[in-house]
């Protein structure tokens, strides 16, 4: 290395220790209650469809009265996630008076309960508005079972789709008990963790069913284990109600 690279590497060396020396000192006057730098702009980003740029503004402008080296980013994350909508944010400085603050929202897939819904990852959640979700299937059962709930719409959901059918709600009760119901108004009953196969082999049977009866049933029941009891809105002619299959 020569003289002159050696004295450009320390000199760099020293305006970098410089550098961080005057940070130092400035935030701690900082965090002492002096604002040096203050925080000039907020820049919000992310895809805003159930929430507002200006929801997320109001509930992080109370963080931001300190300067820009003693800003709490932790309080800042704590403040927005606490939007019911807010799936993750991520929260940084821009030198020299700027916070860019990306948000990634919550995507609903299911309503849960009465005021609740449930993201892709099965999360619950209970935002105090929603818009345009009503025709969302609704999941009900245990307060902690919204995940296992979803597992089984997604699971039960491509069985009733080959049939032309979507599933308006589905119900998982503490009895071990799975009820849901179609879009047709069909009711389907099962067990809690009775497999998927056992109502693909009667969603097999509705065409047959329509045809021979000239309506699909009103209730179907596929807790036995050699058949299935369905009961129509008013007996067919040529079938009593009880147990088929």
């Amino acid at each position: 290395m020569s003289l002159d690279t050696g004295r450009l590497v320390r000199m760099a060396l020293l305006m970098v220790v410089l550098g961080l020396l005057a940070a130092f000192a400035l935030r701690g006057l900082e965090q002492s209650g002096r604002v040096l730098l203050p925080i000039r702009s907020v820049v919000v980003s992310g895809a805003f469809v159930q929430m507002s740029k200006g929801d997320l503004e109001a509930v992080v402008s109370t963080e931001l009265g300190s300067g820009f080296l003693s800003l709490d980013l932790g309080a800042i994350r704590s403040a927005a996630t606490h939007l019911p909508w807010v799936k993750t944010v991520s929260v940084r400085r821009v030198w020299p008076d700027q916070v860019h603050i990306e948000v990634t929202e919550r995507k609903a897939v299911a309503r849960w309960g009465e005021n609740g819904f449930v993201d892709a990852d099965g999360e619950s959640f209970y935002p105090p508005l929603a818009k345009g979700l009503g025709a969302l299937p609704l999941l009900r059962g245990q307060q902690d079972g919204a995940a296992v709930a979803l597992a089984r719409l997604l699971e039960l959901k491509p069985v009733l789709a080959a049939a032309g059918l979507g599933i308006r709600r589905l119900e998982l009760s503490s009895r071990q008990r799975l009820e849901l119901v179609a879009d047709n108004g069909m009711v389907v009953v099962m067990r809690r963790g009775q497999s998927a196969d056992v109502l693909a082999r009667f969603i097999r049977q509705l065409p047959r069913l329509q045809v021979a009866y000239g309506v699909l049933p009103q209730r179907v029941d596929l807790r036995y284990d050699n058949g299935f009891a369905i009961r129509f809105q008013a007996s067919p002619p040529g079938i009593p109600k009880g147990k088929s299959g």
